[in-house]
C-alpha cells in the first residue's frame, strides 16, 4: 500500500500537483485489487489531470470518472472498439475465457488459452490488452510482478481488476457464451479425474467430449484433447477385444453344433446297424423254425 502511495503521489509533485484531500485514500481503496499495474495507475493520473482545477487533481473529478471501475470500463470499451474485427474475436474469447464461468476469475495458463496454432492475433490482443485488461504473472515471482509471456511455460493470465466482471460488454459476452464455458469446465473436471485418479472417459461422456473438442477447437487444452484421445484408443481396443471373444463364441458354437449333429448321425446309423441286425436275426432264426419270419 505504501509503495501504491508513491506511484499515485510522487509523479504528481514533481510536476507540482497536489491531490485533494483524501482523493490518494480513494485510489489506494480501489486500486488495492488492481495487480498493482503502473502503467493503469498512469492512466488513471493522467484523466484526473485533465480535469484538473489549478494544480489540484480533485475528488470531484474523480466521481465523474466514476473512480478507478468507471475508467477502467471506458478504457476497456475504447480498446475494444479500436480493434479489427479479428483482434475483437480473438479479444472477446480471451476475456470470456479469464471471467469463467464462476463469479471470481481464476488464472489460466497461457498455454490453454493459445489456440494449437497460435496466431498473430493472438499475439497482437495479448500484447494489446496486456498491462490494462490483461495481466501476465508466473508462479515463481511476486504477485505484483509483470512477466512477459514468453518468460516461462507456467505462466499465467488474469484479469487486471474483478469488477471487470460488471463491465456491461463482459456481461453480456459471459451471458451469451455460458454453456460453452460450462462445457470447457465440465471437460476440465473430467481432466483433473483422469489426472487424479487416471479415469478415462467411456460411453456418453466419450461422446459428449468429442463433441464439445470439435465445437471448441480453439479452446480445447493439449490435457482435454489428450484424454479424449487416449480414451478412444482404450475403447476402440476394448471394442476389438469383445468382438474377438464374441467370434470365437460364435465358433464355439457352431463346433458344437457341428459335434452333436455328428453323433446324432453316429447314433441314428447305430440304430439302423442294430435294426438291421435284429432283422436279420429273425430270418435266420425262421429258416431254423421252417416258418416265414414277422416283419
Amino acid at each position: 500500500e505504501v509503495q501504491l502511495r508513491q506511484v499515485i503521489e510522487e509523479p504528481a509533485h514533481r510536476v507540482g500537483l497536489e491531490l485533494e484531500a483524501g482523493l490518494t485514500d480513494r485510489l489506494v481503496d480501489e486500486l488495492r485489487d488492481y495487480y498493482a499495474n503502473v502503467s493503469f495507475v498512469s492512466y488513471m493520473m493522467r484523466l484526473l489531470w485533465e480535469q484538473r482545477q489549478g494544480r489540484f487533481l480533485t475528488q470531484s473529478a474523480y466521481s465523474r470518472l466514476g473512480g478507478v471501475s468507471g475508467a477502467l470500463m471506458a478504457l476497456a470499451d475504447t480498446m475494444i472498439e479500436t480493434m479489427m474485427p479479428e483482434d475483437r474475436t480473438e479479444a472477446r474469447r480471451l476475456l470470456v475465457r479469464l471471467a469463467g464461468p464462476g463469479q471470481s476469475p481464476q488464472p489460466v495458463l497461457l498455454t490453454q488459452l493459445a489456440p494449437k496454432e497460435r496466431s498473430r492475433s493472438f499475439d497482437r490482443v495479448c500484447t494489446y490488452l496486456s498491462d490494462r485488461l490483461i495481466v501476465f504473472r508466473s508462479p515463481g515471482r511476486e504477485a505484483n510482478e509483470q512477466v512477459a509471456m514468453d518468460d516461462d511455460p507456467d505462466v499465467v493470465a488474469v484479469l487486471a481488476h474483478p469488477i471487470l466482471l460488471q463491465w456491461p460488454l463482459l456481461r453480456n459476452w459471459l451471458q451469451q457464451d455460458r454453456p460453452y464455458l460450462m462445457e470447457l469446465a465440465q471437460l476440465q473436471e473430467w481432466v483433473d479425474l483422469w489426472k487424479k485418479d487416471g479415469i478415462i472417459l467411456t460411453g456418453t461422456r466419450l461422446g459428449y467430449a468429442y463433441q464439445v473438442i470439435k465445437r471448441h477447437q480453439l479452446d480445447a487444452t493439449p490435457e482435454m484433447i489428450d484424454l479424449v484421445e487416449k480414451s478412444q484408443l482404450k475403447f476402440h481396443l476394448h471394442r476389438r477385444r469383445v468382438q474377438s471373444l464374441l467370434l470365437l463364441l460364435l465358433l464355439l458354437v457352431v463346433l458344437a453344433i457341428i459335434v452333436a449333429r455328428s453323433g446324432y448321425r453316429a447314433e441314428y446309423r447305430a440304430q439302423q446297424e442294430a435294426r438291421q441286425a435284429r432283422d436279420q436275426a429273425r430270418v435266420l432264426i425262421s429258416r431254423e423254425n421252417g416258418r416265414t419270419p414277422e416283419v
